[in-house]
């Protein structure tokens, strides 16, 4: 029933690894709890369907999670709509969700130069300097659009792009916000955050809100704009929204396998992970014949996709690769760039 997640794996108590089914899933945090409890105690309402709002922006890595996420909250009786830029509402729509639009198209930014430059050099706090920028230039759009796309919804639901005007949007209309994140962003002891160099050990926790920090105080200036000139409410705490009323109560979903990160001793029972949020293909889905055509005319391929990464130089990051390859006359293929940017090589390693 919940079909996204039918790959995700976990452990139960005979430690063997299983496959998660549509009970296990529901158990933790679908059908009864904690979600639908923690939002039936604070609207006092009793109804079986509540009315999802999923706000996503980002590339395309950003946004099918949570069409993953939101086909499961739909198959299970609730009433989902994603909002997002302009160019994902056929991906959208192709999975039976309710679409609503920024008003913009999130290649505009991905293939400005300056983004793909400071995406291939992996300067963390350069790259959020200019995505600050961007949210400047977009904050009223992303405010305006997601404020109408939450109207008569009873639920915000927002990974880490969309989690501050997610949470502006929660505290507009008086209702809860979830958080849903695709990899660890809630402080622990025992690892660091992805996000900040490698520290000691010791500053495992400090590092993942010195993460926390560094994405807020990138975005502050916008969020604070979007607040006042379109939703008219307070600006956040200086130090970030992450204690907003619009959290309290409500879990957090991870959208990883345990096995994987398993779950921190110091997280609450509040926090969930869930297994991954993979869409699937409908069951006649069938692939194009130039496709099959192409698969059948020689030996099967080795392809290697980089999504949405920016690249300068695709030539020599395909050599860097190239002890990945098949020895012999195995074809390689590298996808690298994405829109009108996008450039596939076909490399074979002798």
């Amino acid at each position: 029933m919940i079909y996204p997640f039918a790959d995700a794996r976990s452990t139960y108590g005979d430690g063997k690894e299983t496959p998660l089914s549509v009970g296990h899933l529901s158990l933790p945090w679908l059908g009864g709890s904690p979600l639908k409890n923690a939002f039936q105690k604070r609207q006092k309402d009793t109804s079986d369907t509540m009315r999802i709002v999923i706000v996503a922006p980002g590339s395309r890595g950003d946004v099918q999670p949570y069409i993953a996420l939101g086909k499961g909250l739909q198959n299970a009786g609730h009433d989902i709509r994603l909002v997002s830029h302009s160019n994902f509402e056929s991906l959208v729509a192709s999975y039976g969700l309710e679409f609503w639009s920024f008003g913009n198209d999130v290649k505009d930014a991905i293939e400005n130069s300056e983004m793909r430059e400071l995406t291939e050099k992996g300067n963390f706090l350069l790259l959020l300097a200019r995505m600050a920028k961007e949210a400047q230039r977009e904050a009223l759009r992303f405010a305006e659009g997601g404020l109408l796309a939450a109207q008569g919804m009873d639920i915000v639901l927002s990974g880490l792009g969309g989690v501050f005007i997610g949470t502006a949007i929660a505290e507009k209309l008086d209702i809860p916000l979830v958080q849903a994140y695709v990899f660890p962003f809630t402080p622990t002891r025992e690892f660091p955050s992805v996000l900040t160099p490698k520290l000691p050990t010791f500053l495992n926790r400090f590092s993942h809100r010195l993460a926390r920090q560094l994405m807020w105080q990138g975005f502050r200036s916008a969020d604070t704009m979007a607040r006042k000139k379109v939703l008219n409410i307070p600006a956040a705490p200086r130090l970030g929204p992450y204690d907003s009323r619009s959290t309290h109560t409500m879990p957090v979903l991870y959208g990883f396998s345990p096995l994987v990160i398993p779950a921190p001793s110091d997280w609450n029972g509040n926090i969930h992970i869930t297994g991954y949020w993979f869409v699937e293909e409908a069951d006649d889905w069938q692939p194009p014949a130039a496709l099959l055509d192409f698969l059948q005319a020689g030996p099967a391929p080795v392809y290697i996709g980089f999504g949405s990464m920016g690249n300068r130089n695709p030539e020599q990051r395909i050599w860097s690769f190239k002890h990945w390859s098949q020895p012999g006359n195995v074809p390689s293929y590298f996808q690298v760039g994405v829109g009108s940017k996008r450039q596939i090589y076909l490399v074979q390693f002798l």
